[in-house]
């Protein structure tokens, strides 16, 4: 599957006014860009909205169904990380739950987590796919992934939240991180949630670059 989004180093997204930029139209574009049903694998059985009213569940639902579409789209792309978004979503959370987060605040941030690696639409596939080690180049343009996610998260102002995952969860608490380096409590707390359940995931996970760890090794790296 060819992707003509990342020429140059730079993404162009196809829409002139950033007033036409919303879910819906992210993921007819990202279904057109992957041949992937925006109406299949709608990801059911995580109730979130029990406690709200008719209408509003009604309209959260949904756009946590598009959410979750556009996710599955993002994941089809690569076969080693189907489900990745999803899994990373549901460990954040699960982490976000226990960590005594409002019913409100843990589906924000269920939406940040799927919505984490948006950005790599604008990686060409020869390089989100390849098998071998990354060339350096092909290391820097992987990681322009999260600025690209954030920008195109940040256009939709019904979520002005939304892109805090999809920027800042390759940020190190020791400010190792990128894109901006943050350190420590500078990272949003929810980026913090995400990164660990990226990192858990991808070291669970057999990729094409490794085959997943012990649950032994995890817990104790």
């Amino acid at each position: 599957m060819s992707n003509n989004l990342a020429s140059n180093n730079e993404f162009s997204f196809p829409y002139e006014d950033s007033s036409d930029i919303t879910l819906e139209s992210i993921t007819r574009y990202l279904a057109d860009l992957t041949g992937y049903s925006i109406t299949s694998d709608i990801m059911g059985g995580v109730d979130l909205l029990h406690d709200l009213d008719s209408e509003q569940k009604k309209n959260e639902r949904l756009s946590i169904q598009i959410v979750q579409t556009l996710a599955s789209a993002l994941d089809a792309r690569d076969s080693y990380t189907r489900g990745h978004s999803s899994r990373v979503a549901l460990y954040s959370l699960e982490i976000a739950r226990r960590y005594g987060y409002s019913e409100k605040a843990q589906i924000e941030i269920y939406m940040m987590a799927l919505l984490h690696d948006i950005g790599k639409i604008g990686i060409p596939d020869k390089v989100l796919r390849k098998k071998s080690q990354l060339t350096d180049k092909e290391y820097d343009l992987i990681k322009t992934h999260p600025v690209v996610g954030y920008e195109i998260l940040n256009n939709i102002t019904d979520m002005p939240r939304l892109g805090i995952g999809a920027r800042w969860h390759h940020e190190r608490y020791d400010g190792n991180g990128y894109p901006d380096g943050l350190i420590g409590t500078d990272i949003p707390e929810e980026a913090r949630i995400i990164s660990v359940a990226d990192a858990y995931d991808a070291m669970s996970s057999s990729r094409c670059c490794n085959d997943n760890f012990t649950q032994e090794y995890i817990i104790k790296n």
